[in-house]
């Protein structure tokens, strides 16, 4: 007896429905985005900018809503770290903001620190897995350069 609970067959016309009528779009969306890539590769300085613009407009107006939540919720265990936390978030905001030029060299040595850090993690990880999975422990061994 199978169960199929939402309809899988119904859902898979709908979906295919919808891509055959909307067709245009995604493709307007694929030129695009595209072009957006491309611009992106060709000037890399105008992108690098705009991501570092993005990311701190996103940790002003997450610290701001991690501050509101925190205040409204003042008797909540851990009110002080989230205190601290709605407030780094907003700082490295306004930082991000006042000085994307900085803040995306910041950005890219918090990268590099990141992924060394992973690539070591990962290939500390294998070397603790090679006797449990002989086979493959290879494999994971080369997943530090991913």
């Amino acid at each position: 007896m199978s169960f199929d609970p939402g309809g899988a067959g119904h859902f898979r016309r709908e979906i295919t429905t919808a891509l055959h009528n909307n067709w245009k779009l995604f493709f307007f969306e694929g030129v695009i985005l595209l072009l957006l890539g491309a611009a992106a590769i060709g000037i890399p300085q105008i992108a690098t900018l705009t991501v570092a613009l993005l990311v701190g407009w996103l940790f002003l107006f997450s610290g701001i809503v991690g501050l509101v939540t925190t205040l409204r919720m003042g008797s909540a265990p851990g009110f002080w770290w989230s205190l601290l936390s709605a407030i780094i978030g907003i700082g490295a905001g306004v930082v991000l903001l006042a000085s994307p030029v900085s803040g995306a060299i910041s950005l890219t040595f918090v990268l590099i620190a990141f992924f060394l850090i992973e690539g070591i993690a990962s290939i500390m990880f294998a070397f603790d897995h090679r006797h449990e999975l002989p086979r493959s422990w290879g494999a994971m061994l080369l997943s530090w350069a991913v």
